[in-house]
C-alpha cells in the first residue's frame, strides 16, 4: 500500500517540481519543496500507522502461509518511508543537472541492501533483508540531503517530520498495548488524525 502511494507520488511530484523551478533554478521558490516534504510525511506516517493499527484485519489479504513474515512489516514500512524522503530530496540533483550524484547514491544503496542481505540472511533470516533495506534508504536519504544542501538548499521541516514519525510510532505502540479490539485501535487512529489536523490547522 505504502509503496504504491510513493510510486504515485513520484509520478505526480517530479513534473510538478520541475514546473515550479522554471527556467532559472537559482530563483525558484523553494518553500514549495519544503511543503511537499511535509505533506508527504503526513500522508506516509498516517498510512503506515493505519496499516499497522489495522493489521489484525489487513493480514487476511495475504495467504496464511505468508503471514509469518509480517513481523518485519514495521521495518519495511520505515524503509519505504525513507525511500519517499529520498525521492523528495533527489529533486536537488535532478534540477541542477547533477545526476551523477544520483547514480553514486544508488550504487551505495544497492551495495548496502545486497551485501547486507547476502551476509546476514543466513544468520538472522527475514530480519536481515528488511533491516538492510531500511539501512539502505536511510543512508540514501542522508546522502541525498547532503547533496541537496550543496546544490539546492531547501529549509526542510525536519522537526515537524520527526514529530509525525513519533506520533505515528506512539499510536502504533498504544494499539499494540490495547490488543486486537478494533474499536480501540480505530479510536487511536482517529485521535492521531485529529492531532495531525490540529498541528496543521494553520
Amino acid at each position: 500500500f505504502l509503496n504504491l502511494f510513493i510510486t504515485a507520488y513520484n509520478y505526480a511530484a517530479e513534473p510538478f517540481f520541475f514546473r515550479q523551478a522554471g527556467k532559472d533554478v537559482a530563483t525558484a521558490d523553494k518553500t514549495i519543496y519544503a511543503d511537499a516534504l511535509r505533506a508527504y510525511a503526513i500522508v506516509a506516517t498516517l498510512a503506515s500507522a493505519g496499516i499497522l493499527l489495522f493489521l489484525p484485519w489487513l493480514q487476511y489479504f495475504l495467504d496464511d502461509t505468508k503471514r509469518g513474515g509480517l513481523y518485519v512489516l514495521p521495518i519495511l514500512l520505515a524503509a519505504n518511508f525513507c525511500f519517499g524522503i529520498f525521492s523528495n530530496l533527489s529533486v536537488a540533483y535532478k534540477l541542477t543537472d547533477k545526476t551523477i550524484y544520483g547514480g553514486a547514491i544508488a550504487l551505495v544503496g544497492s551495495s548496502i541492501v545486497i551485501g547486507g542481505s547476502i551476509v546476514f540472511t543466513p544468520i538472522y533470516g527475514l530480519w536481515a533483508p528488511a533491516s538492510a533495506m531500511l539501512t539502505c534508504f536511510m543512508v540514501m536519504s542522508l546522502l541525498g540531503w547532503l547533496v541537496s544542501r550543496r546544490f539546492f538548499p531547501v529549509n526542510y521541516p525536519w522537526r515537524r517530520v520527526l514529530v509525525y514519525v513519533l506520533l505515528a510510532a506512539g499510536a502504533v505502540f498504544l494499539g499494540g498495548a490495547a490488543g486486537a479490539a478494533w474499536w480501540i485501535r480505530g479510536a487511536i487512529f482517529v485521535a492521531l488524525l485529529a492531532t495531525v489536523a490540529g498541528l496543521e490547522w494553520k
